[in-house]
């Protein structure tokens, strides 16, 4: 079977009324999410890991379908590396700081485990 990769697609199911097995969706407001927090939004893990700004003046579902693939395989770099969750602990941090947006002049910065190379959604 095929793997549904996206940011929030329980709610994105539910409208059109598709039932996906949980075995075949990886959901990255899952994935980048401390329990008991808040989740964080697809436009800010665009920005902060990805350095890709998304969802400016229209809403784009390919782009931001894109930017959930790419968000996912970060999340795969990270976990295989083994620092993911120093990862979010600083995207929380960085969040709070900023009111959960990427200040265009001190952006967000994650150097212990750097990944291969940064990602950009036009990559794909």
């Amino acid at each position: 079977g095929c793997v549904f990769v996206g940011h929030g697609l329980k709610n994105d199911f539910r409208i059109i009324n598709f039932v996906v097995p949980p075995q075949q969706v990886v959901d990255t407001v899952h994935l980048y999410h401390r329990a008991g927090r808040r989740f964080l939004s697809l436009r800010f893990l665009s920005a902060a890991i990805l350095r890709s700004q998304i969802q400016g003046e229209t809403h784009d579902s390919i782009e931001d379908a894109a930017a959930a693939l790419l968000l996912y395989r970060k999340y795969l770099e990270y976990k295989d590396a083994g620092c993911f969750d120093e990862l979010l602990d600083a995207l929380y941090a960085y969040g709070k700081h900023y009111n959960w947006s990427v200040s265009p002049t001190n952006p967000f910065h994650f150097d212990s485990c750097p990944p291969s190379s940064p990602s950009s959604i036009n990559t794909l």
